[in-house]
């Protein structure tokens, strides 16, 4: 549809979701009611053309190597991690091939309410049972994101322990640990697959590193490719450079204080993560999934980023 200006084209496509401070600050960033969804990282372009140089220009490296600094980098954050002893590692770009395989994998796939909506959407696709991980039937697989927004942490882990206490198989997606705004703790004795991501916290752009750690070997084609070393050495050259640059918990230092101040200014709720705040029936339509989760929370990204520049 053709607008007059850049005026007539915001306010037909906020319709009223955004108003008063919020929706001035949206259009002042980028003259679009879109600035403020979640959930994306702090707009840092010098980082994300380093992060980028470094995974096409750098030299081959080794994976086991990487491996072990990828462990040692989570381990040494704030927080408080138990059991983080798997075995097998799987490198690849994406978690989001971790859920397909998984998902593939399972007679049945269960996640709590209100998280990634990947899971559901894949479950439906390929025609797997979905549930939330509360009325999950037995022998399903409950993929568990840790930390997430919409749910708090205690409550998230306390799900965990209940999962493999009914027999389930689990698997908890820690993409998000690196910008969580509290110290996680967690056990992960007793949880099968482990997967770990630094595409949500910085720019990585097609490079999106990711590990899977498992107390089995994962019978799929990711762990065949890894092991013949078809991976892709770009993502993981820029992971070693991302590791032996930036602390694991680099950004919450940095920048939770202006979290903070941007949830009082625009009288925003914290959540768990430093990308995303709540803000009761914001709706963010359309979308291109049914199973959109980030309903009822304002991505601070932005925000952050723009402090100081505008009026917060």
């Amino acid at each position: 549809m053709e607008h007059l200006n850049a005026r007539a084209r915001f306010e037909y496509e906020n319709k009223d979701r955004l108003s008063g401070d919020l929706k001035k600050a949206s259009w002042q960033i980028d003259q679009t009611p879109w600035s403020l969804c979640p959930l994306l990282p702090i707009p840092d372009a010098n980082t994300a053309s380093d992060i980028h140089k470094a995974g096409y220009t750098g030299d081959k490296v080794d994976p086991e190597h990487i491996e072990e600094l990828s462990r040692a980098w989570v381990l040494d954050s704030r927080h408080k991690i138990t059991g983080f002893d798997h075995q097998y590692a799987t490198f690849t770009a994406g978690v989001e091939n971790f859920i397909d395989s998984a998902v593939y994998r399972s007679s049945a796939v269960s996640s709590l309410h209100l998280t990634y909506y990947h899971v559901p959407d894949v479950a439906k696709h390929i025609g797997r049972p979905y549930s939330t991980v509360s009325d999950a039937p037995p022998g399903a697989l409950c993929i568990i994101e840790l930390p997430t927004p919409q749910h708090d942490t205690a409550y998230v882990t306390a799900q965990i322990t209940k999962a493999k206490a009914r027999g389930h198989r689990v698997a908890v997606d820690l993409t998000f640990l690196p910008v969580a705004t509290e110290t996680v703790i967690v056990d992960l004795s007793n949880v099968d697959e482990v997967w770990i991501s630094a595409n949500k916290a910085w720019n990585t752009g097609d490079l999106r590193p990711a590990w899977r750690f498992s107390r089995e070997p994962v019978p799929d084609a990711l762990t065949l490719v890894h092991s013949r070393g078809r991976y892709n050495n770009a993502s993981l050259s820029a992971l070693s450079y991302m590791i032996s640059t930036y602390r694991y918990d680099q950004l919450v230092e940095q920048h939770l204080p202006t979290y903070h101040h941007v949830c009082k200014v625009f009288d925003l709720t914290p959540t768990s993560n430093l990308l995303a705040a709540g803000r009761a029936n914001t709706t963010w339509e359309p979308m291109y999934t049914d199973n959109w989760n980030y309903n009822g929370l304002i991505g601070t990204h932005n925000l952050i980023h723009t402090h100081g520049k505008y009026f917060w």
